[in-house]
């Protein structure tokens, strides 16, 4: 159901008062993580952002050998890796609150991994794009996760 016409309009102008004020605040931010997987398969991790992004931020990621894995018949690992859902705060509009935009808060990835079954890797990711921190937050998320 959509406000009345003037509700309507006040809340656009507050829209657009913070938009004006976030902006002020925002700037580019990159931010990186990486977690450890083993073995070959299908695995889902969730990662959380020091930072809250104004707009989608560009992900990207690699993978590395972990330093007590070697190739096995120089069959090397092989992994993609993808955001399959985003973590979106979204506007409180009920609460009367002053957000009234959305914030990219984390992603969920998907990784398949192909390779030998004892294999050790790094994923490393990272995400670039305007966003505002908060600086009592820690940046990055070291973490392992196995493939079954």
């Amino acid at each position: 159901m959509m406000p009345p016409v003037g509700k309507r309009n006040v809340l656009k102008k507050l829209e657009a008062q913070q938009i004006r004020q976030t902006s002020n605040l925002a700037g580019p931010h990159q931010i990186t993580g990486q977690f450890l997987v083993e073995g070959s398969g299908e695995v889902t991790k969730t990662i959380f952002f020091p930072v809250r992004f104004i707009e989608k931020p560009l992900f990207f990621s690699g993978i590395e050998m972990h330093i007590d894995t070697s190739p096995v018949g120089e069959k090397f690992p092989l992994a993609t890796v993808c955001v399959y859902d985003w973590n979106i705060e979204e506007p409180d509009l009920a609460s009367g609150g002053q957000n009234f935009r959305q914030y990219f808060v984390g992603a969920n990835l998907a990784i398949v991994c192909i390779g030998n079954p004892g294999q050790r890797f790094w994923v490393n990711w990272m995400m670039n794009g305007l966003a505002i921190t908060n600086p009592l937050s820690g940046i990055g998320d070291l973490t392992t996760d196995t493939i079954l």
